[in-house]
């Protein structure tokens, strides 16, 4: 097992040249220290049950769990020899290309700003696949993440703002004009400034990285990409409160949360012929009569996912019935159809949508 430090790798080249040469480890773990031998009870050995642990003494409120189960396609792939020689092929490769690993792989140099370390894991995964790498999952391994007891950066303007940056300059250096699908999704970030990315950029020249469209092409391909027949995209919103999807997928009711502004479970594409679509997802009238809840369902163009948006009342009526979307029992069934009332609050819905 070997440790190594990535902080200042740069400063380190030598040290990691010279390790690498010789290497004939099993596990290679990058820390962000050098590892002191007080601190040895960190490391997974054998089959130890407890590393190290710590207990808080303040309990902390708040915060959010996001899950989704998102159906992807699979592939079987054959594993050469070395996976049966403890990886000691994977390491060749990996010793031979340690300087290409250093620049796709690891954070980006702490000198660039204070929070020069908070990166996306969207952002890694976009270069390391159109840099020549691969992220695979080892079938039978067992991969753990202990966190730090504190964040060693600091969030200038808060935790929200430095997410939008972060994830603004991850679109303007590697989605290419796909980045237009993202600035109408998220129409917060372009106000947000993203400093210089002219060093990522030239990096991307100089790797010779592909195109994100090969990214969806090839990586990606159960991502659907907007069309021109939807008109547009965004909220719809009641007042302060947004239309969501709750976490939920298919079969899911829909509900109302605080608008944020940032896409999520609040993105929806309005379409010309009269869908209303949450990702591959479209709102659907289950029965024909009121009080039935409204759910997500795959789109497949039918009368019952056609819906129209009355301008002139701000009501999203159901394109054969006199139902519409209603919000008077979300606390409790979610949003519903009622018979249309021009006077009802409950039925009067303000579309934010932008036009790519």
């Amino acid at each position: 097992m070997l440790f190594m430090n990535i902080q200042s790798l740069r400063n380190k080249t030598d040290n990691l040249e010279v390790l690498l040469s010789g290497l004939n480890a099993n596990i290679l773990i990058l820390c962000g220290h050098w590892l002191k031998n007080s601190e040895l009870t960190k490391c997974a050995l054998g089959k130890l049950k407890l590393i190290s642990y710590f207990c808080r003494s303040v309990n902390r409120g708040g915060g959010v769990a996001i899950f989704s189960n998102i159906n992807l396609s699979s592939t079987n792939l054959e594993f050469s020899s070395c996976i049966e020689k403890e990886f000691e092929c994977a390491i060749s490769i990996f010793k031979s290309d340690e300087i290409k690993f250093a620049v796709i792989g690891v954070y980006r140099s702490p000198s660039a700003s204070t929070n020069a370390s908070f990166l996306e894991s969207l952002k890694i995964s976009f270069r390391v696949w159109q840099c020549g790498g691969s992220l695979e999952i080892i079938p039978c391994s067992r991969v753990g993440h202990v966190f730090r007891k504190q964040h060693p950066y600091t969030f200038p303007g808060g935790s929200g703002n430095v997410f939008a940056r972060n994830t603004r300059r991850a679109a303007e250096v590697w989605m290419d004009d796909y980045k237009q699908y993202y600035y109408a999704a998220v129409p917060l970030a372009k106000n947000i400034p993203f400093g210089n990315i002219q060093n990522r950029l030239e990096l991307k020249e100089r790797l010779k990285c592909k195109p994100f469209k090969w990214y969806l092409d090839n990586v990606y391909p159960e991502l659907r990409v907007p069309d021109s027949m939807d008109v547009a995209f965004g909220s719809i919103q009641q007042g302060l409160m947004c239309m969501d999807t709750m976490g939920h997928i298919v079969d899911g009711t829909l509900g109302l949360y605080t608008c944020h502004n940032s896409g999520g479970n609040q993105e929806w594409a309005f379409t010309q012929d009269g869908l209303i679509k949450h990702h591959d997802m479209c709102l659907t009238l289950m029965k024909n009569q009121p009080g039935t809840s409204l759910r997500l369902r795959l789109c497949n163009n039918s009368p019952n996912q056609k819906w129209q948006h009355i301008e002139n009342n701000s009501m999203l009526k159901h394109a054969t019935y006199d139902w519409c979307i209603d919000s008077r029992h979300e606390k409790t069934s979610g949003l519903t159809v009622e018979k249309c009332d021009i006077n009802s609050l409950t039925q009067k819905w303000k579309f934010s949508l932008n036009r790519l």
